[in-house]
């Protein structure tokens, strides 16, 4: 993962079903939310769920839709995680998430 802090962009490789892919994301379509929403949106039962992941960072694509999640034995520089742009103050924002995502029960 790359952050282009001028750019207000990350780069982010990620890996899913079809393979390993590189996209460029937005800033401000990069969200983070809580572990009860994840759930919801992949329909997912709690046992379900890999225990190599870390529930404290879980994120969310506005404008793909997509859910991101991260290994907590995984190895961040404190440097690039503490960079203002990725403040959580700056990222969460509740009424955005609410506002780009709907659990359809």
């Amino acid at each position: 993962m790359e952050l282009y802090p001028q750019a207000e962009a990350l780069k982010i490789t990620y890996l899913n079903f079809g393979g390993v892919f590189t996209k460029t994301i937005d800033l401000k379509n990069f969200i983070p939310v809580v572990y009860e929403d994840f759930i919801h949106g992949n329909r997912r039962i709690v046992s379900d769920m890999p225990l190599f992941i870390d529930l404290d960072m879980i994120y969310y694509n506005t404008f793909a839709r997509e859910f991101y999640v991260f290994d907590k034995d995984g190895t961040w520089e404190e440097k690039n995680v503490e960079h203002p742009a990725l403040d959580l103050s700056k990222r969460f924002n509740e009424r955005q998430w609410y506002d780009s995502y709907r659990v359809v029960g």
